[in-house]
């Protein structure tokens, strides 16, 4: 056997690990500008929120997939069918627009930034061909 293969049950267990930790990621990063200055209030709180789905969604993803390791297809079909349909309609109905909003809001929020942060720094100007 080649040594650098992993076996299905592991690839499956690295696979569910590389979705979790990024897709956490992701929300944690936007988590950071929780109290970071919006346009409005609304938006404010639509940022709150869908940072914090998109934290809490993996958790769910995870709780759902874990019990199907080391399951045979039949075995999941039958025992998981309901929980993993439910599992992937939060995800497209919550999850998705969350994130679609954090990557629109962050690119939309660079119209809205003060003044200041034109401003060339006196750092800046000592850099050849940036002052």
């Amino acid at each position: 056997m080649n040594a650098h293969k992993l076996s299905p049950i592991a690839a499956n267990i690295l696979s569910l690990l590389y979705e979790f930790v990024s897709a956490t990621l992701f929300g944690g990063i936007h988590l950071f500008a929780w109290n970071s200055r919006f346009p409005t209030d609304t938006e404010k709180l639509l940022w709150r929120i869908s940072a914090l789905m998109a934290i809490g969604v993996p958790y769910l993803y995870i709780a759902t997939h874990i019990p199907l390791i080391g399951s045979t297809v039949t075995d999941i079909r039958r025992r998981m069918k309901r929980t993993r349909n439910i599992t992937l309609g939060y995800i497209a109905i919550f999850y998705t627009p969350c994130r679609l909003f954090l990557v629109a809001e962050s690119f939309r929020s660079l119209y809205y930034l003060p003044s200041e942060a034109f401003e060339a720094t006196p750092a800046v100007m000592s850099i050849p061909h940036l002052g």
